[in-house]
């Protein structure tokens, strides 16, 4: 990680870009999961919930 000169939060993966899609096109879509309780854990939350509206 040392040479890392810049970072990007950003959340997917196959299950929530299906969820995400479905819910797009009118279908009802859930998604289990887990947040880790870490730094990343309220922008994870913020845009899921985003996604949402």
């Amino acid at each position: 990680m040392q040479h890392v000169t810049s970072f990007e939060r950003v959340a997917g993966g196959a299950p929530m870009n299906a969820a995400i899609a479905a819910a797009t096109y009118g279908a009802r879509a859930v998604m289990l999961t887990k947040v880790d309780n870490d730094h990343c854990k309220r922008h994870m939350l913020n845009l899921i919930s985003a996604k949402h509206r």
